[in-house]
């Protein structure tokens, strides 16, 4: 999917960020000079190379121990390279840009990054036989720290690995803190490094400062470096860009465009400048502009995110064949691939349903249903899909009961905006408009944009029959505090409509546990709320007054935020709350499982957890016969009712 729309997180995957290198074909950087950073001990530097070439590998590994570096692994392809970087601490990649399997060096790149299976200080260098600028453009895409050209020797592969060990070195306290996605911290680091002695590497820690303070919001300040730093050198992309963020916030977002396109046009292989005019013009309602611009960027840089970010365009602008086309390739593409996203067919099913094609939709929904199990964005937008589906073939309680699945599972943690976004078109198909409001509200409210709304908030607004210039001007009165609906599920209806769907035999492959019976959370549930929200109220979406305890689904968010965190007695006691309030609610039993089996893998066997987890899996069993394919033990096997993969 794209990117979403909040404020980004700190840490960017596009070249917006301070670690896109200059626009140069070699992929060179700033020299650190010696005199600035502490030497580095190659002998004591862990090197991985990866090439399916058992020659090419020898002959760098040799290159490798002639500059000294001794501890040298090899990898004959992506997927073995990824797994020895799950386990093993690296301090260099050397990794070939093509293969001839499905997976290449840029989604390894791309991989290692997501994932941060390297260390702050560690470099990634891509190797390769060719240097063209739409490879060196989409490998920018994920911030390599070097492009090494064959045939290799020790004249040129030794000065670079020292370059990227080097500023690794030194910057490695800045990546850390936007690693952790600080960008206070990362301003206060770079300050703290921009000193005299580290004058080889002062336009880049300014680079650092000013996305810092972009992203902070502080446009002033920002400015006055970019400025000082065009003083210095006159053609930086990336202090146009931060000039362009600030001319947007603003309120001056024609001259924003201008800017970013006088920079494509001097950059066309920048990244951010086409990101930041795509979604300037989305904001303005020029979707047809923004959707050339997607179409310019894809030729300059073919990546798969810039695949998505047209797909996406193409669908909220209707031209649902060319949309249809970006996501065929991407699934085609990443199919064999680790970087591959049960999103694309989900919004591939979208596609479907608006080409009116609602069995081919539902069709490939469930086909997906295993790589789906898991990742509750990707399943929220496949109930949502199920939910546009039966609405379109006449199934008003099929839809209804898929868009509250939806909810659910949007409910779980917050999903990308254009996730959030169909997941409300699904519930305005299941007749469930207050709650679809709600989602909306939030999600605009929430994207800190000095503008109006995207293209696909416009189209789901417009198709349900809101303005929506009216809609988000109300989102942002709101403020980013607006409410969306608590517990979007009402356990006792989805019950009913799941009995309707069996009795129908309409079962959905990719059903979550929010469709099961639960008497016992309908018992907790008000029972005028639940009238509410049957009937679509958006009252029932108020939040609880200041001061009052916190909600279950609120509960559940913080266990999960704290589990990703590794904080485990955090959301241990998170979770054990929101099980006080909803005893019986099936996604607070999945949530519930998922905090008891993490913590056990991450400290060991614990009977008392593992009792826990029994019990939530009896009682969704109960509820949801069948249901050991969703919950799959933490080493590949599926957990029944009565077992634990730590127990094992």
């Amino acid at each position: 999917m794209p990117d979403v729309g909040r404020r980004r997180p700190f840490v960017r995957s596009d070249t917006t960020g301070p670690g896109a290198g200059p626009d140069d074909a070699a992929m060179s950087f700033a020299i650190v000079r010696p005199s600035t950073v502490r030497g580095t001990d190659v002998s004591r530097v862990r090197a991985l190379i990866v090439d399916e070439n058992v020659t090419a590998r020898q002959a760098m590994k040799s290159l490798l121990q002639a500059s000294g570096i001794d501890q040298v692994q090899q990898a004959g392809d992506p997927i073995r390279a990824i797994r020895l970087m799950e386990t093993e601490r690296f301090g260099l990649v050397l990794c070939e840009l093509k293969f001839r399997t499905q997976m290449d060096g840029l989604q390894v790149l791309e991989y290692v990054r997501t994932r941060r299976l390297l260390d702050p200080a560690a470099a990634f260098l891509l190797v390769s036989a060719e240097a063209d600028r739409t490879s060196v453009a989409a490998a920018r895409e994920w911030q390599p720290d070097g492009f090494v050209l064959k045939p290799l020797s020790a004249e040129t592969l030794s000065p670079r690995i020292e370059q990227a060990l080097r500023r690794r070195a030194m910057l490695a306290p800045v990546h850390a803190a936007a690693e952790r996605g600080d960008p206070i911290a990362v301003l206060a680091t770079a300050e703290q490094l921009s000193s005299p002695a580290s004058e080889g590497t002062s336009l880049e820690l300014t680079r650092w400062r000013v996305q810092a303070l972009v992203d902070l919001g502080r446009y002033d300040e920002a400015r006055a470096l970019c400025e000082r730093a065009l003083e210095v050198r006159d053609d930086l992309p990336w202090a146009e860009l931060a000039l362009a963020h600030g001319e947007r916030a603003s309120g001056r977002p024609d001259a924003a465009c201008e800017r970013l396109r006088a920079t494509i046009r001097a950059h066309p292989f920048h990244g951010g400048a086409y990101d930041l005019l795509i979604e300037i013009l989305q904001e303005q309602g020029r979707t047809a502009k923004a959707l050339a611009v997607a179409r310019t960027a894809l030729e300059q840089i073919a990546t798969s995110r810039r695949t998505r970010t047209l797909g996406e365009l193409a669908y909220a602008h209707g031209e649902l064949e060319l949309a249809e086309k970006c996501y065929v390739d991407l699934i085609r593409k990443t199919s064999a691939s680790l970087t591959k996203s049960a999103l694309d067919v989900g919004m591939l099913g979208q596609v479907f349903v608006g080409q009116g094609e609602s069995d081919k939709a539902l069709r490939l929904v469930a086909s997906a249903d295993v790589d789906m199990a898991g990742d509750a964005p990707s399943q929220a937008l496949a109930a949502s899909v199920q939910a546009q589906a039966h609405a379109a073939m006449g199934d008003v309680p099929a839809s209804r009961s898929a868009a509250r699945r939806a909810l659910a599972f949007a409910s779980m943690a917050p999903p990308p905006e254009s996730v959030a976004l169909l997941v409300a078109r699904g519930a305005f198909s299941g007749g469930l408009r207050g709650e679809a409001e709600a989602l909306i509200q939030k999600t605009i409210a929430t994207r800190a944009r000095a503008g109006g709304p995207g293209a696909l908030a416009r189209k789901v607004l417009g198709d349900a029959g809101i303005e929506p210039e009216a809609f988000a001007a109300r989102a942002a009165s709101a403020g980013a505090g607006a409410p969306v609906v608590d517990q979007v599920v009402d356990p006792q209806a989805a019950a009913r409509a799941s009995a309707e769907e069996a009795e129908r035999g309409a079962h959905v492959r990719a059903r979550p546990a929010g469709a099961g019976d639960a008497d016992d959370a309908a018992a907790d549930d008000d029972a005028s709320a639940r009238a509410a929200r049957d009937a679509g109220d958006d009252a029932a979406a108020r939040p609880a007054p200041s001061g009052e305890p916190a909600t279950a689904a609120a509960n559940v968010e913080r266990a999960l935020s704290a589990l990703h965190l590794a904080r485990f007695d955090d959301a241990v006691m998170h979770i054990e709350h929101a099980r006080a309030q909803l005893p019986s609610n099936p996604m607070v039993l999945m949530a519930t499982v998922q905090v008891y089996l993490l913590q056990m893998r991450a400290r060991g066997f614990d009977a008392v957890a593992a009792a826990e987890v029994r019990r939530c899996l009896a009682e969704l069993d109960s509820q949801i016969p069948g249901d050991a394919r969703v919950f799959a033990g933490l080493d590949g096997a599926p957990l029944a009712a009565g077992t634990s993969s730590a127990g094992r």
